[in-house]
Protein backbone atom coordinates (compact mmCIF):
# COMPACT_ATOMS: atom_id res chain seq x y z
CA UNK A 1 0.00 0.00 0.00
CA UNK A 2 2.82 2.34 0.71
CA UNK A 3 4.51 1.55 -2.51
CA UNK A 4 1.33 2.89 -4.39
CA UNK A 5 0.74 5.71 -2.18
CA UNK A 6 4.06 6.68 -3.10
CA UNK A 7 3.11 6.28 -6.82
CA UNK A 8 0.04 8.76 -6.70
CA UNK A 9 1.67 11.37 -4.55
CA UNK A 10 4.65 11.69 -7.06
CA UNK A 11 2.76 11.59 -9.47
CA UNK A 12 0.05 14.16 -8.41
CA UNK A 13 3.11 16.33 -7.33
CA UNK A 14 4.18 16.27 -11.28
CA UNK A 15 1.41 17.25 -12.46
CA UNK A 16 -0.07 20.54 -12.48
CA UNK A 17 -3.19 19.79 -12.81
CA UNK A 18 -3.73 17.37 -10.68
CA UNK A 19 -4.93 13.77 -11.06
CA UNK A 20 -8.73 13.27 -12.18
CA UNK A 21 -10.50 10.53 -10.63
CA UNK A 22 -12.64 9.47 -13.36
CA UNK A 23 -9.24 8.27 -14.27
CA UNK A 24 -8.76 6.36 -11.10
CA UNK A 25 -9.11 2.63 -10.34
CA UNK A 26 -11.40 2.19 -6.95
CA UNK A 27 -8.36 1.26 -4.91
CA UNK A 28 -6.66 4.58 -5.71
CA UNK A 29 -9.92 6.66 -5.10
CA UNK A 30 -9.87 5.02 -1.67
CA UNK A 31 -6.21 5.78 -1.38
CA UNK A 32 -6.80 9.73 -2.11
CA UNK A 33 -10.03 9.66 -0.14
CA UNK A 34 -7.24 8.40 3.00
CA UNK A 35 -4.60 10.92 2.14
CA UNK A 36 -7.27 13.77 2.37
CA UNK A 37 -8.18 13.04 5.81
CA UNK A 38 -4.44 12.56 6.22
CA UNK A 39 -4.07 16.12 4.92
CA UNK A 40 -1.30 14.79 2.44
CA UNK A 41 -3.77 15.73 -0.36
CA UNK A 42 -7.12 17.64 -0.79
CA UNK A 43 -10.01 17.44 -3.74
CA UNK A 44 -11.52 20.23 -5.68
CA UNK A 45 -13.42 20.68 -8.66
CA UNK A 46 -11.47 22.08 -11.57
CA UNK A 47 -13.06 25.22 -13.16
CA UNK A 48 -13.94 23.45 -15.95
CA UNK A 49 -17.68 22.90 -16.83
CA UNK A 50 -18.72 19.24 -15.93
CA UNK A 51 -15.13 18.54 -14.72
CA UNK A 52 -14.83 15.44 -12.07
CA UNK A 53 -12.97 15.84 -8.70
CA UNK A 54 -9.25 16.21 -9.16
CA UNK A 55 -6.74 15.58 -6.23
CA UNK A 56 -3.72 17.73 -5.38
CA UNK A 57 -0.55 17.40 -3.35
CA UNK A 58 -0.27 19.88 0.23
CA UNK A 59 2.86 20.81 1.40
CA UNK A 60 2.37 18.01 4.19
CA UNK A 61 2.09 15.62 1.16
CA UNK A 62 5.40 16.85 0.12
CA UNK A 63 7.60 16.67 2.88
CA UNK A 64 5.88 12.79 3.52
CA UNK A 65 7.78 12.22 -0.27
CA UNK A 66 10.68 13.78 0.79
CA UNK A 67 11.54 11.20 3.63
Amino acid sequence: MDELKIKLLTEIEKSSYGIYRKFMTIEEIKLCNQMVKDKLLYKTKPDEKNATIAFFITGKGKQYLEQ
